[in-house]
């Protein structure tokens, strides 16, 4: 009887991990792939510039997208669990990290672009959703399709500040960029320490934008404008 309950007892034990894992393993799935969806789906949307006074110049835009190596924010066709939602919205994706553990939170942050000043505005704890917990590492790289190079940040370049140089070898730093990037390469570590889940995927990006001196070309948001419901 021991020896059958100690059976039973190991079975049992067997089966609720390889639940869990399964568990886990689909849920890495399904965000995954919502991130590839939206990211594939990355809109170049460029909003005016704010100088120090508060104003804004029509004729400076920038694209809207900060790549970091553990965060991204873009716009996208693609809102975060609202497919009935029609429009642009913001979506930012990082790491909270936990306090005393070596883990973090993948946290997801999304808002419509008619929302007044949608870039500049804090978000709220009602815009936020925790998409998994236990991720051990998040790596993002981005590929510029001109020069063929990966970096570990796509920073978006300030039309009214000049670039010291074109060439990238004299930088250590990535140089600003004026288009989304081609692609980006996603790493993502969740689950136990033990036996994490491991997803990579490479997701190309449809859309590149357009240089400064097309800016007047790609459509706008009007801030002021609160009951403009229309689409770009």
């Amino acid at each position: 009887m021991v020896i059958l309950a100690q059976a039973a007892t190991l079975s049992i034990q067997t089966w609720e991990k390889g639940t869990a894992s399964q568990f886990v393993n689909q849920q890495t799935s399904v965000v995954t792939d919502m991130i590839s969806q939206q990211l594939r789906s990355a809109y170049p949307l460029q909003i005016p510039i704010t100088n120090d006074a508060g104003t804004k110049d029509l004729s400076k835009k920038i694209l809207v997208f900060d790549g970091g190596s553990e965060s991204v924010a873009f716009v996208t066709t693609k809102p975060l669990g609202i497919d009935n939602q029609a429009g642009l919205h913001l979506v930012v994706y990082y790491l909270e990290h936990e306090k005393d553990s070596s883990t973090s939170h993948l946290i997801a942050a999304y808002r419509s672009v008619y929302h007044r000043q949608f870039y500049e505005t804090p978000f709220t704890d009602e815009e936020k959703t925790r998409l998994l917990s236990e991720v051990t590492s998040m790596k993002m790289e981005y590929y510029d399709g001109e020069s063929g190079m990966w970096f570990p940040e796509w920073i978006m370049k300030d039309p009214t500040q000049p670039l010291p140089s074109e060439d990238p070898s004299e930088h250590l730093a990535p140089l600003p960029k004026t288009t989304l990037p081609a692609a980006v390469k996603f790493h993502l570590e969740h689950g136990p320490q033990t036996s994490p889940t491991l997803s990579e995927m490479l997701i190309p990006i449809i859309a590149q934008g357009k240089d400064d001196k097309k800016a007047a070309s790609q459509p706008e948001i009007d801030d002021d404008d609160d009951d403009d419901d229309d689409d770009d």
